[in-house]
């Protein structure tokens, strides 16, 4: 299932793409050049691009939260861990969990520059942003994104009780299912 009409995530390797978005073409854009992992686009930092090179996720510049709970007093049954569903997911627990602060809600609330349509990642989408943006990335792109060395949110959850987190240390990749009541950092994501 797409969660955004652009996207297409059949081929996690492409790192370049000619800059390119349907709603924004009437920008003043140099529409030849490339646009690659790393780079600064559309409020954040780019960290997959798509294999037709117009279409990719982007990582808020900062964490939203260094303390917050993944829980918002309801249980939500989200389990979908796949790249590209963090969007879905993120519209499901807001529609069960309502108002708060909590991980999906500070990232949904997110607005930077004229982009409002952030969401907490799926658990795929957060290795996927340390692998190539953060302590888990090649030489020239470790870490850039400067993330913590800490535990952060995903939007899939493991049950009642727990949900993906992964740390972002320098150690290499960690993750596993957590406590919903634990305190974590929370990086927004959208989609271009």
């Amino acid at each position: 299932m797409k969660i955004h009409p652009y996207l297409n995530f059949t081929n996690p390797n492409i790192i370049k793409a000619k800059i390119f978005h349907p709603f924004n073409s009437h920008l003043s854009v140099n529409h030849n050049a490339s646009i690659k992992i790393g780079d600064y686009y559309q409020g954040g930092l780019v960290f997959y691009v798509d294999h037709t090179g117009k279409h990719g996720l982007i990582a808020a510049p900062e964490d939203q939260s260094n303390q917050i709970q993944w829980y918002n007093g309801t249980y939500v049954s989200i389990r979908a861990d796949s790249f590209g569903m963090g969007l879905s997911n993120t519209k499901k627990i807001i529609l069960k969990s309502g108002k708060g602060y909590y991980a999906a809600s500070v990232c949904q609330d997110l607005t930077i520059g004229d982009y409002n349509d952030w969401y907490l990642p799926s658990k795929n989408e957060l290795q996927l942003m340390h692998q190539t943006i953060g302590h888990g990335a090649s030489n020239e792109l470790t870490n850039i994104g400067n993330f913590a060395d800490a535990w952060y949110w995903s939007s899939t959850e493991g049950g009642l009780y727990l949900a993906w987190n992964q740390c972002f240390g320098k150690k290499g990749v960690e993750g596993n299912f957590g406590s919903k009541f634990y305190m974590g950092y929370v990086r927004a994501i959208r989609a271009f």
